[in-house]
Formats: C-alpha cells, structure tokens, sequence
C-alpha cells in the first residue's frame, strides 16, 4: 500500500482479485496434455571423447523370480511341462529385453561415433548418414536399425532427439562434399536470423544465398525448410517487422 500510495483495504481487495485469477488462462482451450520426452540414450564428454550410455529409467527391468526358478528346478520331476514351458518363456524374454537394449546402445553409439562434429559444433555441422552404414558397424540388418531407432531418443549439448533424426540423405555442393538436411536448416536459420527487418529474404533469395556458399537447393526445398523451422514466410516477417517499427 506504501509503494502504491493505496489505502490497505484496496490493496487487499486488489490482491485477493489477482488469486483468483487463473494463471494459465490458455490452458482453458485445449485438452492435450503435454508430452514429455525421456531419453533412451545420453551422450556426454568424458575426457575429450564422447560417451554414450543407456539411461536406466527408460529401459524396461525385466528379471526372473529366482526363488519361483529355483522352486521349480528342485520340483522339476514333479511339475509337469507347463510350468517348464513358463520358466523358458520368462528367461527368453529376459534374455530379449538385454538383446534390445544392447541393440539401442549399439546403434547409438556408432550414430555418436560418426556425428562427432555435431556434437561439437551444433546442427551446421551434422553430417548425411544412411542406414545401411549404422546395420555393418552393428552387424543386423537395415531393418533392425529402423526398428530401432523409432520412437528413440538421445540426449545430447543441443537437445533431445529422435534416434532417426540423424539419419538422412546428403546434399551435395559445389565443394564436391554432401551435407544433411539438418545442417542446411541451421544455415537457413542463421540467414533469416541475420537478415535486415526491412528487407527480409524470401526463398528464392535464401536458395540463391546458398547456391553463392556452394549448396544446391531448390527454391521449393528452402521453402520445405523453413516450414520445418516454424519460420514465418517473408510476407509475414516483413508485416512483423512493419508492425514492431510503428511500436
């Protein structure tokens, strides 16, 4: 009331208005709860080089009882072949969940093995990579690697991601190398995020931007790209830009 020049009992009315109001007022038009990503695998830096390891929370525990195994070994006689048909179901899906989470580990760290430098440097410098390079590191099949990979994620310096977010084809440029699709979406991103608010770019300019740097990409792949990146298309941006500038 002080700070205010208010008499109490104004501040007090003031205040018990503001509790009762609702302080995620957006909430109130939509149901979806929000979903929260926990990733398989976390990669981290251990003395220069990186690591990568399961996250025990996201892997299923799966065991055998061992005093049900135990009582049926010493009765086996007795029991008849269900109950020996159960015992070598439970072991062989024991056996199948470490099979999984070894196959998840094992592809994860020949992805991290081979995508050092995004590690290192972000998105622009992610590299093309196929799926058939990953199943020979592993020694399984192309499938088994897309199997894999779905609905898995790694925790990595820049963020979640989906194991099959860093598989993709190379865009070859003029240098003669190739870069992944992630990489160019980075750069787009830095060139929207330095272009004037006057005079933003369009994606013709983008795509000529790049071709000048040595990437071939279509005008229809930048645009592909930016739609990816929740970027605005250069009418709205220049509105945006027009309406901060009346501000």
């Amino acid at each position: 009331a002080k700070a205010l020049g208010a008499l109490p009992a104004d501040v007090r009315r003031a205040a018990d208005a503001v509790r009762h109001l609702n302080p995620r007022p957006g909430s109130q038009h939509g149901s979806s709860a929000t979903r929260v990503v926990v990733p398989d695998v976390v990669v981290r830096k251990v003395r220069g080089s990186w690591k990568a390891s399961l996250v025990d929370t996201a892997m299923p525990r799966v065991s055998v009882n061992a005093s049900y195994a135990q009582l049926f070994e010493k009765h086996r006689k007795e029991s008849g072949p269900e109950l020996k048909d159960c015992l070598e179901h439970a072991r062989w899906a024991v056996a199948n969940a470490a099979q999984r989470a070894a196959t998840i580990l094992g592809v994860a760290r020949a992805i991290v093995d081979r995508q050092r430098m995004f590690l290192e440097h972000g998105p622009l410098a992610m590299k093309p990579l196929g799926l058939r390079e990953i199943a020979d590191e592993v020694g399984v099949h192309p499938s088994t690697v897309s199997r894999t990979v779905h609905n898995k994620y790694l925790a990595t310096p820049f963020g979640v991601f989906e194991l099959q977010h860093f598989f993709s084809r190379g865009l070859t440029h003029a240098a003669g190398g190739a870069s992944a699709p992630m990489a160019l979406q980075a750069l787009i991103r830095e060139l929207i995020a330095d272009e004037a608010p006057i005079a933003p770019l369009s994606d013709a300019a983008l795509a000529r931007q790049l071709a000048r740097q040595g990437f071939r990409i279509a005008r229809r792949t930048v645009t592909k790209y930016r739609q990816n990146l929740n970027i605005e298309p250069v009418e709205r941006r220049r509105l945006q830009a027009g309406l901060r500038a009346a501000a």
